[in-house]
């Protein structure tokens, strides 16, 4: 039992320092609805295409292919390494807005 409680305080602690955060009900939604979930997190963020291109340091054309799903046919395969690290690593951080 005692665990449960440092368990819950831990978690509470994280959403209230914003190391955390809740999956809003909306996004949980479009993303059941079939939505793209880089669109849904950008919107949810307030990012344009452009200004989430610029901090993944990727073209917009890119992103509008990745929400589109065209990047996955054209491609086929996941991104490379060098795109995996090239991305700033808290791109959809709250307290990064």
């Amino acid at each position: 039992m005692l665990a449960d409680v440092k368990a819950y305080d831990a978690a509470k602690a994280c959403l209230e320092d914003g190391s955390d955060e809740l999956i809003p009900l909306e996004i949980t939604e479009r993303r059941l609805r079939g939505e793209p979930a880089l669109r849904i997190w950008r919107e949810h963020r307030k990012l344009t295409q452009e200004q989430l291109a610029k901090k993944a340091r990727v073209s917009r054309a890119l992103i509008a292919a990745i929400e589109t799903k065209l990047a996955c046919r054209q491609f086929g395969r996941a991104p490379s390494r060098k795109a995996r690290e090239g991305a700033h690593p808290q791109l959809f951080r709250v307290n990064n807005q």
